[in-house]
């Protein structure tokens, strides 16, 4: 039974009723089910089918079954074995359940739009290059997905990456985020037939997807884009009281911001928020 195979095995999960009907019906990979453990514990009838392919399976669908049927507590999420978690503690969703689920909607054929919706219902977010490498500068990026970096330290043909965000802080540089899995897009050079994902920051292999109908903008993935003359301590400092005046914590905007403004582009609805704080300081209701 310990030999290795050549396929993923798939499990289905059936929960029933007392009276035989299905309350849930699930096919996942196998591997990722067990290692996540059930979400939830169930004292009805189930029926399980499941290809066991070496002694390490055997018993973790034991270990499952246990904690399925509340012999056994449930796993807490993002605990998941030997692999570190981030400083801001546990998280709600384990990282290879979501490049499972990622990886099978790749399969399905959905495009780069469906996969970008799931994972900003997760709290992941677009990030530039140069921006998540603030956060992480010794992220062991390959070179074929970032490219060296402009005089004033942008990525202008590297991929973006959507990371999920833990905390967002009063300003930019104290937010939190967790590299132990991102997902690389073609953005800025138009839609690619590949997302490239790094879990627990080794690149993965890409995945094949549809590429979006349309061309993803700026302002579709929610970036703000700033000058390529615009230094990366200037964006930095700019970003933040973006953050402050749309938080209360600015009155009113420096004029090292009215300086920058009209170089900056904005995604649209960062720029509606933005119109409305800075018309009503204008017009003296704060």
């Amino acid at each position: 039974m310990d030999k290795e195979v050549i396929f993923k095995p798939k499990m289905r999960v059936s929960l029933l009723s007392d009276n035989g009907a299905v309350t849930s019906d699930r096919l996942v990979d196998a591997y990722t089910e067990l290692n996540a453990g059930p979400k939830e514990s169930h004292n009805g009838p189930i029926r399980i089918e499941i290809t066991l392919t070496n002694s390490l399976d055997v018993t973790n669908f034991k270990n499952y079954l246990d904690r399925l049927s509340g012999k056994l507590p449930l796993k807490l999420p993002g605990t998941r074995g030997r692999k570190p978690s981030t400083s801001s503690g546990e998280l709600e969703n384990p990282r290879e359940e979501i490049l499972a689920d990622i990886s099978k909607m790749a399969e399905e054929g959905k495009s780069q739009k469906d996969i970008i919706k799931y994972l900003r219902g997760l709290g992941f977010i677009f990030m530039l290059t140069e921006d998540f490498l603030q956060y992480f500068p010794e992220f062991p990026f390959n070179h074929r997905d970032v490219n060296n970096p402009h005089e004033n330290g942008q990525y202008l043909n590297s991929l973006s990456w959507m990371v999920r965000q833990i905390k967002q802080a009063k300003v930019p540089k104290s937010d939190k985020y967790d590299p132990q899995l991102i997902f690389g897009f073609s953005i800025i050079n138009g839609p690619s037939k590949k997302v490239v994902p790094y879990l627990f920051k080794e690149r993965q292999s890409p995945l094949r997807v549809n590429p979006a109908k349309k061309a993803m903008s700026f302002s579709t993935v929610g970036f703000t884009k700033y000058p390529t003359y615009m230094r990366e301590d200037e964006r930095l400092k700019f970003s933040t009281e973006i953050r402050q005046l749309l938080n209360g914590q600015r009155k009113k905007p420096s004029t090292f911001f009215n300086r920058w403004i009209k170089d900056v582009r904005f995604p649209d609805k960062l720029q509606e928020q933005l119109n409305e704080v800075l018309n009503n300081k204008e017009d003296g209701k704060n």
